[in-house]
């Protein structure tokens, strides 16, 4: 998938929550085009308009007090209106962030509700459901498991408690965590690791399948299994920072849908039915910026970090909390000590590829 470019109309005097909006598409990897880096010394000002409107997908309008008497907004827009009348190629989105009356000309167009922006929570909330109206993310099919993955743009996110900023290259993340219906398919092409683990049963994952929970998380996969899945199918477990940044955006949020706590948009303990859990794709509304569903709650997930060892067993660091967890332990910026010694019911999968190859995905 190509990136997205999106022009940004706007008045000068909107410019802080331009500069924010800009920043907040560019971390997901769709490309803003801004007059104040677009347009240098010397430029003609009517020329480079023109030239960022004609490479554009989309037009924001951002809509205030200020720019609906701007003559260089209207003038923007109008030459817009006018190019998406010629081609479907190209969408105009009114973004509202005052209670500014709407310019005739885009009152029949839906607009986005951001006129709570100087509120982090709120401006996250909307950021989020603008995003998630498209279909702006890349992501691709592996043939041999069916896992969806999609793309996490390389650049500098907030990670941890501290928010510290740190650089990731691009990587690709499951969508989803193993599904029984993944796990079948490991388990038919590799018959030997039926009877390799004390504690774990195979026929176990087959009936939940038969029975048509098969698009529910497997549940007590130990980590060895685990390991040996991702070993299978070329995949990696993911790093606490990929973890992260999937989950968190380039923004640091505390939870996938922004930083406020939500009941309702996850499987915690309170949430859970009979403490259980749900199908892998159950609460879109609490996907992450990048689409990723329950990364909050519903399981454990299992990252590659070792996080302590001793002749026993080994603890990686586990994300996200479960569906027996509490409001304080599904953040996004802490992790769970989990151990290799037996399987649990609430250690989940979630795996990583550092690029696509062609005869391995698809579209």
């Amino acid at each position: 998938m190509n990136a997205k470019r999106v022009f940004l109309c706007h008045c000068s005097e909107d410019k802080e929550f331009v500069r924010r909006l800009a920043k907040s598409l560019d971390s997901l990897g769709i490309a803003p085009w801004l007059d104040e880096v677009e347009i240098k010394p010397g430029d003609s000002l009517f020329g480079k308009i023109g030239e960022g409107l004609a490479s554009c997908d989309y037009l924001f309008a951002v809509v205030s007090a200020n720019s609906i008497t701007s003559p260089w907004v209207d003038e923007e827009l109008r030459s817009m209106m006018y190019t998406q009348l010629k081609s479907s190629q190209v969408r105009v989105i009114p973004i509202k962030i005052d209670d500014a009356e709407m310019p005739w000309f885009l009152t029949e167009k839906k607009y986005v509700d951001f006129r709570s922006w100087y509120c982090k929570s709120s401006y996250l909330l909307a950021f989020d459901k603008l995003i998630k109206s498209f279909k702006w993310i890349s992501s691709v099919k592996c043939k041999k498991t069916g896992l969806d993955f999609v793309k996490i743009e390389d650049g500098v996110f907030q990670y941890g408690r501290y928010k510290t900023n740190e650089y990731l290259k691009t990587f690709w993340i499951a969508r989803f965590v193993l599904s029984y219906n993944n796990m079948i398919l490991f388990l038919e092409d590799n018959l030997a690791w039926q009877n390799k683990s004390l504690f774990f049963n195979p026929l176990e994952i087959t009936k939940k399948v038969r029975d048509g929970a098969g698009n529910y998380p497997a549940q007590f996969v130990p980590i060895n299994i685990g390991l040996a899945f991702a070993e299978w199918a070329g995949f990696r477990l993911p790093s606490q920072k990929q973890w992260e940044k999937a989950a968190r955006g380039a923004d640091g949020r505390l939870y996938p849908w922004g930083e406020d706590w939500d009941p309702d948009k996850c499987n915690w303990g309170k949430n859970s039915d009979y403490c259980n859990v749900v199908p892998v794709d159950d609460y879109p509304e609490g996907r992450s910026p990048y689409g990723c569903f329950n990364m909050s709650g519903n399981m454990v997930e299992i990252t590659s970090e070792i996080v302590a060892d001793n002749e026993r067993d080994t603890h990686y660091a586990g994300k996200g909390g479960s569906y027996m967890s509490s409001p304080a332990t599904v953040v996004l910026n802490d992790y769970t000590p989990c151990s290799d010694w037996e399987s649990y019911p609430h250690y989940g999968y979630r795996f990583v590829i550092a690029e696509v190859a062609a005869d391995q995905f698809e579209s």
